[in-house]
């Protein structure tokens, strides 16, 4: 399952910190016969910067801003690679919001890394830049290899940042233009390093500014978390997403499809019932191989959105984006794709609403029966298509002539290393 593209608010380097030590003497004896990896804090942090993002919500426009806060790990290794030492650095938060002019609408995205930037000296900057891939510039400048002046980030709307019941997440293109949904994408702005004061500021203004981010960070230490208050009052418990998760489908027409040896006869022998099939299991693999939706091998660039090299274009086509895939909202009586509008995904906040979560197996839409083959319910209202089919399964519609593959990721980088004001601060 995918997430902003980092499944965590993690960047593992292992750039040396300067002034770093590593575990010697007693502390390097007791790693060792704990079996485990030693970890401290990085010298090198905290360090701050800030992020912001310019939109448009149904034509108002909208800044996302907010000072972001850098925290780091060192760890040396006494089991696996003894005496080396790794770290993380982490985004406090990883993602930010900001609410809606008039309205109870509220729009996040996620904070770029730049934690390794912000913290590097001015010698490190000077060292990186005679590097044949470097890894300390600036994002959003015309240096930097991927994230260009003209990037566009994908964007989170939220109907109402209360009760979180409509979520849809604009991850492509096509998506943030503004024609297909609530957002507009206009610019992104290269992070800004600033000081402690900067950051203390932006705290206080998050008191009034910021919605709440829980339902899409938690906290890394997932034991002390149990312990706070709201997450005993969101009856959050294990087995349950704790963050967002989204959905999305791709729609793989005739044209498409038919390249897959032997599956045109297949169809054309379905039953007429009115419901939707899985497809048999002897084609799964050469419908993979034929159909270069990318499955559960890879993913579409999300930072920043649309970003696909021309050898991953060459290989997979219009899957290398997500600006043709159609979002699978989920409601309270069932989840639907949006046939009309593509480019997003929809998403559930399972802890507040876990009705909407039930199984894509569930007996309710799922039926294997052995001389017909496995097939679910499916409803038509104008251009939804009511339905809830396992993910990344082709899935044949009759009614569309089409196979619907349902795709997830989460929304959000889900680790927060230390508590922010909205986010998991008490």
């Amino acid at each position: 399952m995918n997430s902003f593209r980092s499944p965590e608010n993690a960047s593992i380097r292992r750039r040396p910190a300067p002034g770093s030590r590593l575990c010697t003497g007693a502390m390097a004896l007791l790693c060792s016969l704990l079996l485990a990896g030693c970890e401290r804090n990085d010298p090198r942090y905290p360090v701050y910067y800030r992020y912001a993002v310019d939109v448009k919500v149904d034509g108002v426009p909208v800044t996302i801003e907010r000072v972001i806060k850098c925290t780091g790990t060192l760890v040396t290794d006494w089991m696996v690679s003894p005496g080396t030492t790794t770290g993380a650095d982490y985004r406090n938060p990883p993602v930010i919001g900001a609410k809606v002019p008039d309205s109870k609408a509220a729009v996040y995205t996620p904070v770029i890394h730049a934690c390794s930037w912000a913290s590097a000296s001015r010698r490190e900057i000077e060292e990186d830049k005679k590097q044949v891939h470097r890894f300390l510039v600036q994002p959003f400048t015309e240096e930097h290899r991927k994230l260009k002046p003209d990037s566009k980030m994908p964007v989170l709307w939220v109907n109402d940042a209360e009760t979180f019941d409509r979520m849809e997440y604009y991850v492509s293109a096509t998506g943030l233009s503004g024609k297909h949904g609530h957002v507009e994408f206009i610019k992104v702005y290269p992070p800004v390093k600033v000081d402690r004061r900067a950051f203390r500021a932006s705290e206080k203004r998050a008191e009034t500014e910021s919605p709440d981010l829980t339902p899409f960070i938690f906290p890394r230490d997932q034991d002390a978390a149990k312990e706070l208050k709201l997450y005993k009052e969101r009856g959050m418990r294990p087995g349950i997403h704790i963050v967002s998760v989204c959905y999305g489908a791709w729609r793989v027409p005739r044209s498409e499809w038919s390249k897959v040896p032997g599956l045109e006869d297949w169809v054309t022998d379905l039953p007429k019932d009115g419901r939707a099939y899985l497809i048999a299991s002897e084609f799964w693999l050469k419908f993979d191989a034929a159909i270069r939706y990318l499955g559960a091998r890879n993913v579409p660039s999300l930072l920043p959105v649309g970003y696909a090299p021309a050898d991953e274009v060459a290989k997979v086509g219009r899957f290398a984006t997500y600006d043709t895939i159609h979002p699978v909202i989920s409601t309270d009586k069932g989840r639907f794709v949006d046939l009309e509008r593509p480019g997003s995904f929809g998403c559930n906040y399972d802890v507040l609403y876990p009705g909407r979560s039930q199984s894509f197996w569930s007996n309710k839409t799922y039926s294997k029966d052995e001389s017909k083959g496995a097939s679910f319910t499916v409803d038509w209202d104008g251009g939804m298509l009511w339905a809830a089919f396992s993910k990344q399964v082709p899935v044949y519609v009759r009614e569309l002539d089409e196979f619907i593959v349902f795709m997830s990721l989460l929304a959000g980088p889900s680790t927060l290393d230390e508590p922010v004001v909205k986010g998991w601060k008490e």
